[in-house]
């Protein structure tokens, strides 16, 4: 199949495995860490770019019982 990796855009010929971890505290806040690692041209095509990636994100929101909200987030992406 097709999938969209990170900046890179549309690639085929991937190995793709995410990671996701949440947790809510009573008080509003909510803190989230995700992590994708993924390769591409696992056959070794030599016509072929080779795109191995991983994206690292971490963070928290608050929200309010009046709809106010505040998102900090993080994150790295790396192409080898």
């Amino acid at each position: 199949g097709v999938t969209e990796l990170g900046e890179r855009g549309l690639v085929n010929d991937i190995m793709s495995g995410l990671a996701k971890l949440e947790y809510r505290f009573e008080n509003g806040i909510k803190a989230f860490a995700d992590y994708e690692k993924s390769e591409t041209n696992l056959a070794d095509d030599k016509n072929l770019q080779t795109i191995d990636f991983d994206d690292k994100n971490a963070g928290f929101i608050w929200k309010s019982n009046s709809g106010t909200r505040i998102e900090v987030r993080g994150g790295r992406q790396n192409d080898f």
